[in-house]
């Protein structure tokens, strides 16, 4: 678990969650739209066997995680319009160079410019890891989708709506 890193782990861990919101925040102003959701033509998201030991469960959707252990505090299937930062979170046990990625869908439209990817360059790590999006104007309402990835495979989708 995250929570037996050394302080200095620790402390990247919680520089890389931080980097990850500035980048969601710089990002989501400007909501893009980009492709459908492979759902709105039917074919409903498979995900890949292969990847159930490094994705653990299905995304829990939060507006607040533990700082040290990126650990959701809370889950949410409605999610306010106000809320300032949505948490995408997942239990996930990694190697070195592995990659998790997360795709983001409002009504069907693939909204590119709020995907982000978390690449372990450094060391493994065996814990919760957090997909921030932050927006400072209230969210577009509807019903999102969340895919979470693990080395480009699809591993985990969550649902939640903004009211």
């Amino acid at each position: 678990m995250i929570a037996f890193l050394s302080s200095s782990r620790r402390r990247w861990v919680g520089l890389l969650s931080l980097a990850l919101v500035v980048a969601a925040l710089l990002s989501a102003c400007g909501s893009q739209p980009g492709g459908e959701h492979p759902a709105n033509a039917g074919k409903a998201p498979q995900i890949d066997p292969t990847t159930a030991d490094s994705v653990k469960g299905v995304p829990v959707i939060t507006d607040k995680v533990e700082l040290e252990t990126q650990a959701p505090i809370g889950e949410l299937k409605v999610v306010p319009r106000n809320t300032e930062v949505i948490y995408a979170c997942v239990q996930i046990d990694g190697d070195l160079d592995d990659r998790f990625s997360v795709r983001w869908y409002r009504n069907g439209q693939h909204l590119t410019n709020l995907d982000s990817e978390l690449v372990l360059s450094d060391f493994a790590i065996s814990g919760w890891a957090s997909f921030p999006i932050a927006n400072s104007q209230p969210w577009a309402t509807g019903t999102y989708v969340v895919e979470i990835y693990y080395m480009e495979k699809l591993a985990g989708v969550t649902t939640f709506t903004v009211k």
